[in-house]
């Protein structure tokens, strides 16, 4: 009986036990920092630099001296993106009033204006005024020996390459094609008779990363035993335009 009576008390008490459950869900990530506004204070997402944690607006600043964000993009100096003296889309574009550019020792290449230095365009040139000859008595082309340049490129590029030579022929009725050679680039570009000629050469060539020679190159087109191609006051120079 008193067995019976126990259990009885047992039930009555488990029927009646309070559930301790908790009866509202955990609020999503989203929610859980949010404030809603109260008037006189001032909501968690602007103690913390923002107008609210999850909000796809920002702003700082007030005026036109304001760094803010929307769904446009970023903005910086405006009231708005539309309005922005620097702003950058959603698509990386930017767009900004006026830029200056420094090179690794603080030197302006590029500014509002266009470019600025002539770092941005690196050059080499040399000058040869000594007489020199090249054989002609065989065909193809032979290196005028001197002067050389080699022109160094980190990558790939444009490259602006001039000449001044002064030449002539040896034995009268022949001629001969003078053209600059840059590394694999080839441009005939004039031809020599036998009258002394100070001939200018130029031409654009697109060249590799790596170590490039520029010379000229000169090639009899009538061999004859003992002919000569006479060199005098050769002046060479590049610029890189850029890639």
């Amino acid at each position: 009986m008193k067995k019976i009576v126990f259990g009885l008390i047992i039930l009555l008490i488990l029927k009646v036990m309070i559930d301790l459950t908790p009866n509202n869900r955990p609020l999503p990530a989203e929610q859980e920092l949010v404030t809603p506004y109260i008037p006189g204070e001032r909501p968690l997402g602007e103690t913390i630099g923002g107008l609210q944690m999850f909000s796809n607006v920002f702003k700082r600043g007030y005026g036109d001296n304001v760094f803010g964000s929307d769904a446009n993009g970023i903005w910086l100096g405006g009231s708005d993106y539309d309005k922005g003296k620097f702003k950058v889309n959603m698509s990386g574009e930017a767009e900004m009033k006026s830029v200056t550019l420094v090179d690794e020792n603080d030197q302006t290449f590029i500014d509002a204006k266009g470019i600025v230095s002539t770092a941005n365009f690196k050059y080499g040139s040399a000058t040869y005024t000594t007489y020199q000859e090249v054989d002609g008595s065989t065909s193809g082309y032979k290196d005028v020996p001197n002067p050389q340049l080699t022109i160094s490129l980190t990558r790939s590029a444009r490259v602006l390459c001039m000449a001044s030579v002064w030449t002539w022929h040896n034995t009268s009725g022949q001629q001969a094609t003078l053209r600059m050679y840059v590394g694999e680039g080839r441009t005939p570009l004039a031809l020599v008779t036998d009258t002394i000629h100070t001939l200018p050469l130029f031409g654009v060539y697109e060249l590799s990363a790596g170590d490039h020679t520029f010379k000229l190159q000169v090639e009899n087109l009538t061999p004859a035993s003992g002919e000569k191609i006479a060199f005098d006051d050769i002046s060479i120079i590049y610029m890189i335009l850029g890639n």
